[in-house]
């Protein structure tokens, strides 16, 4: 498993981000998506708040 991967850097990311979402798990999906460069699939206006790309 490398750094990026473990489950405390997915930690410090998570801590990263805002809490403009108050549903943690949505905050999870947004840090590892900014941290991977990958693009979300979402209708959902709070997370299109953050930086990071969504479809």
């Amino acid at each position: 498993m490398s750094e990026t991967s473990s489950p405390a850097a997915s930690a410090r990311r998570r801590k990263k981000v805002a809490g403009v979402h108050r549903d943690p798990f949505d905050r999870l999906l947004v840090a590892e998506a900014v941290a991977e460069g990958l693009t979300l699939a979402t209708e959902d206006d709070m997370i299109r708040r953050y930086p990071v790309s969504c479809l």
